[in-house]
């Protein structure tokens, strides 16, 4: 509530709009909490969603390393004993038969870098957003702002899903 004083010493109401917005604030920040990711068949899986071409950049050739875990293998796993080769993490991500190295290297996929490292990834074919679904179900992992940029990307109800093999 507005008094006199304030009126006289803010005309342009920002005490007021400070007072609205801390309140704002404080039930929004109270109120936000764990998301739950939505199940991994209402994920994309096959063909990228991004797309490298829209941004210059080239296909990588078969074979070839992705670049994005390239940069993630060389950024995040510096203090690792046996540092993971871009493949091997790209094999990792994909693989249905969890190894705890396996385990770990997806954990890094999905807690360590920043969306637009992830993006490149999946726009390089080296897993889809259903992998990196598949993983977070598996191991549990709390990446709250992870999980709801997953979110974002997974398909409406109501739509029928992709057919799901666990053991590719």
């Amino acid at each position: 509530m507005t008094t006199a004083a304030d009126r006289k010493r803010d005309p342009e109401g920002t005490i007021e709009w400070a007072r609205r917005e801390t309140r704002r604030r404080a039930i929004e920040e109270t109120t936000c909490g764990p998301v739950e990711l939505k199940p991994v068949e209402s994920f994309p899986h096959g063909r990228p969603i991004f797309n490298n071409a829209m941004r210059g950049l080239m296909p990588r050739a078969p074979g070839e390393p992705c670049r994005a875990l390239d940069i993630m293998v060389n950024s995040y796993c510096c203090g690792w004993k046996r540092k993971p080769t871009p493949l091997e993490a790209e094999k990792a991500i994909k693989s249905r038969f969890p190894t705890s190295r396996n385990g770990s290297i997806a954990f890094m996929v999905l807690t360590e870098p920043p969306n637009r490292l992830v993006m490149e990834g999946e726009a390089d074919g080296a897993y889809s957003l259903q992998d990196l679904a598949w993983w977070l179900h598996r191991r549990r992992i709390p990446a709250y702002g992870r999980i709801r940029w997953l979110n974002a990307f997974a398909r409406r109800t109501g739509r029928t899903p992709e057919p799901w093999d666990p053991g590719r």
